[in-house]
């Protein structure tokens, strides 16, 4: 191949490389992100580029253009499927959306606000289906979603609801947060529950009393409510289980929707807790938000190490926090089944660690460990540190 064949390819993969640096930097200032298809071309025109490079090489080895050509398959086919996603554009609360349904279907469908052809903005909501039904917005009539929740171009609920009454009024809730907590120290341990999955003892009611004891003592009311004030819904599998689990989400005010939020992961035959989140959207960040979390990654440590000094527990996620920076993952490797994360904190069978992928909430998650789980992180990468 001569130079004059060299020279277009070789402008037109540094254009590609300008380009991923522009959207890059596009996504970080504006909080914008690149739509399915024109994320699908970029990819697979990236290979392409990288083959024809290969091909200025001149390999003359059979095996190895073969192995080459192979891998670079491989690789487009799982970036493109690990985040490929299919799109409708709806109108709803007369504000134009890019609802999103991933391949791999956990049953919920997020909205975007629409920008372009190429990028779509915020996250303006979204609704929560059963697992087993597929591709829920393509039937007709509509499915009736477990529960939604949308909001307006300023973070303001404007809709919200689920296929139950909700009897919960506001003037209760604020009645039962002035109702004194006594300091309620657990002792929490790690047990078997069904096959592969680790529980801690405590209930999810364990956690809300002990959370919520160490909360009054300190700011002379409750924060969390009740299980049954909690969002829910209902997984076949979850992050660190393959058994069915009920997930549960807590935010103090669901018409801010940049508020951090408290998860509570349950397996459905006991009254156990499988893993414990507390998490934060960065990417409407704030000081204010920013602290809030903070101090609600306190008292949810303060819960499962009550024997910790606060300076000790304050160190802790404010390491926890600093590594989820230093390390963030890609769009396609966020939280979700079995995930990998930098580096795992424990003390006794408590695990902690942080996580945080690209488009997604920061999470600080607690989760019950073994020696068994910890030789597994080990021998994935993970760095292990105990909690002295």
């Amino acid at each position: 191949m001569n130079s004059k064949t060299k020279l277009p390819w070789k402008y037109i993969f540094l254009t590609l490389v300008m380009i991923c640096i522009i959207i890059a930097i596009v996504e970080k200032v504006k909080g914008d992100t690149l739509r399915n298809f024109p994320r699908n071309v970029l990819i697979c025109s990236s290979i392409l580029c990288v083959g024809t490079f290969l091909k200025w090489k001149r390999i003359k080895n059979f095996i190895l253009q073969i192995s080459i050509s192979v891998i670079l398959i491989l690789t487009g086919s799982f970036l493109i499927g690990n985040t490929y996603q299919r799109e409708y554009l709806v109108t709803r609360n007369n504000i134009k959306m890019v609802a999103c349904q991933k391949l791999l279907w956990d049953g919920q469908i997020p909205y975007y606000q629409y920008n372009n052809s190429f990028f779509y903005g915020k996250k303006l909501g979204f609704e929560m289906y059963s697992i087993e039904n597929k591709n829920p917005l393509s039937k007709t009539p509509r499915l009736t979603p477990l529960q939604w929740l949308f909001y307006d171009l300023e973070g303001n609920t404007i809709e919200k609801g689920s296929d139950h009454e909700n009897e919960t009024l506001e003037n209760q809730q604020d009645n039962l947060s002035k109702q004194k907590a006594e300091i309620k120290q657990l002792d929490v341990t790690t047990i078997k529950n069904r096959k592969d999955e680790l529980v801690f003892s405590i209930s999810m009611t364990d956690f809300i009393d002990s959370y919520n004891g160490y909360y009054w003592n300190d700011q002379e009311e409750r924060y969390l409510p009740p299980t049954s004030e909690w969002g829910s819904v209902m997984y076949k599998t979850s992050i660190h289980s393959n058994h069915e689990t009920i997930y549960y989400n807590f935010t103090e005010n669901e018409k801010i929707w940049s508020l951090p939020s408290i998860s509570v992961y349950v397996p459905t035959n006991g009254d156990y807790i499988q893993e414990v989140t507390i998490d934060f959207d960065d990417h409407s960040f704030t000081e204010e938000m920013h602290d809030l979390y903070e101090k609600m990654c306190f008292y949810g440590l303060k819960v499962f190490f009550s024997q910790l000094e606060n300076e000790k527990i304050i160190e802790l996620y404010k390491t926890m926090n600093s590594l989820a920076y230093d390390n963030i993952f890609p769009n396609a490797q966020g939280y979700g089944s079995n995930p990998i994360p930098c580096t795992l904190y424990f003390k006794d069978n408590i695990g902690i660690y942080p996580y945080f992928a690209i488009g997604e909430s920061v999470h600080l998650c607690i989760i019950p460990v073994s020696q068994e789980t910890l030789d597994y992180f080990e021998k994935k990468g993970v760095k292990i540190h105990e909690i002295l």
